[in-house]
């Protein structure tokens, strides 16, 4: 108890501003080698010789297609778990201070 005089309103402030301090510094740390994993479906098809083939074909459908195919979903996956590691980060950071 304060005896009946009143709490200074900076004060209050004052505390305030400290614990963020202090939540700010156990916050995860940045991530920015998550940005390197986006490079990983462009590179499955940035060489063309790896999947310009017929063979294995499933159901009619040549590997060229089905291989594009699964690299797109897979190029899907690969962008929202980069997504999900940048927008924990993202939240951490102060109002009015982009990423």
């Amino acid at each position: 108890m304060t005896d009946g005089a009143p709490i200074n309103a900076d004060a209050r402030l004052g505390a305030f501003d400290d614990l963020q301090r202090l939540e700010a510094n156990d916050a995860p740390q940045r991530r920015p080698w998550s940005l390197w994993l986006l490079l990983v479906p462009m590179a499955a098809i940035a060489y063309p010789p790896l999947y310009s083939r017929t063979d294995p074909s499933i159901s009619g459908i040549p590997f060229f297609v089905w291989y594009l195919i699964l690299a797109v979903v897979f190029g899907g996956l690969v962008t929202g778990v980069v997504y999900v590691l940048r927008g924990a980060e993202r939240s951490v950071l102060p109002p009015g201070e982009d990423g």
